[in-house]
């Protein structure tokens, strides 16, 4: 079974759950059991997710490549969680101008996407509104992609030697597992990446991509 197969229905009733307007029911019983649904349905896609890649990575061997849509990539994890972001009140800025053409596996490009967004909003500092800026850069002819946010952060005299390993949690969110920043590092050095991270603490988080053999000329800007 192709992890399309797994993933669809999740993402469809998504999707259903989406276009619940939940203002136009009166019974609060009801809308309340219809918000647990639809964010059981949200962590039940982000641990699909992880179950599927954890199995991918046990074949690297048959890892598709292709190219790939940075913006058209992260739109699909956008519409995948929207409740879950619209709910945490994250402004979230992307551009994509330095490129927007990377060649990589789709489910890993999506993976990364949706395990830094979840990420961010699981550390939000509830002190301040979240905000998470993703943008391509390019820096001595390495092209990168950047994720940054404002949230919690860390202390990386601490923790520097730990951030990417599994099972590894630094705050106290019952959510926590510990797999999805170990998913995103494997993700992108099982195909030649490099993935870098700076953090102070109460400041956020700022995740350094760096892709191999990505054109940073005008060509790979747009499909």
């Amino acid at each position: 079974m192709a992890s399309h197969d797994i993933r669809s229905p999740i993402g469809n009733l998504l999707t259903i759950f989406n276009l619940f307007d939940t203002t136009k029911i009166t019974d609060p019983d009801t809308s309340e059991l219809i918000s647990l649904l639809k964010k059981t349905s949200e962590n039940l896609h982000e641990t699909v997710n992880n179950f599927l890649e954890v199995m991918i990575n046990n074949d690297k061997l048959n890892i598709p490549l292709e190219k790939l849509n940075l913006d058209a990539s992260y739109n699909n994890v956008k519409n995948s969680i929207g409740t879950l972001i619209a709910d945490s009140g994250a402004l979230i800025r992307t551009d994509f101008s330095a490129f927007n053409i990377v060649h990589f596996n789709k489910v890993y490009l999506e993976s990364i996407f949706l395990n830094l967004l979840t990420n961010s909003i699981k550390y939000a500092n509830p002190e301040k509104a979240l905000e998470i800026n993703i943008y391509t850069t390019t820096v001595d002819e390495v092209s990168q992609l950047i994720f940054a946010d404002n949230g919690l952060g860390f202390d990386m005299e601490k923790v520097k030697h730990k951030v990417f390993g599994l099972y590894q949690t630094f705050h106290n969110n019952p959510e926590s597992k510990g797999i999805g920043l170990h998913l995103v590092y494997t993700h992108v050095t099982s195909l030649g990446g490099k993935i870098a991270v700076e953090s102070k603490v109460n400041e956020g988080a700022k995740f350094i991509i760096s892709f191999r053999g990505v054109s940073s000329d005008p060509s790979s800007k747009n499909l």
